[in-house]
């Protein structure tokens, strides 16, 4: 489970450590150049608590 809390008008989540990170461009379903999440067909809505997240392979590091 993650931990939040509330700064001003953001939302900060915290990742305990038994977690691994997630991030949409590394999702296999995730469309990059549409933003599409091809299991889903429409937006890709974020990875940290999609039940049809999938890691990819060879998707590079996170961009920046």
């Amino acid at each position: 489970m993650s931990k939040r809390g509330n700064w001003g008008d953001k939302t900060i989540i915290v990742l305990m450590s038994d977690q691994i990170r997630r991030h949409k461009n590394w999702c296999k379903y995730y469309d990059r150049e549409t933003g599409i999440c091809e299991k889903r067909t429409e937006k890709c809505f974020g990875s940290a608590h999609c039940e049809h997240y999938i890691k990819g392979f060879g998707l590079g590091p996170l961009p920046h």
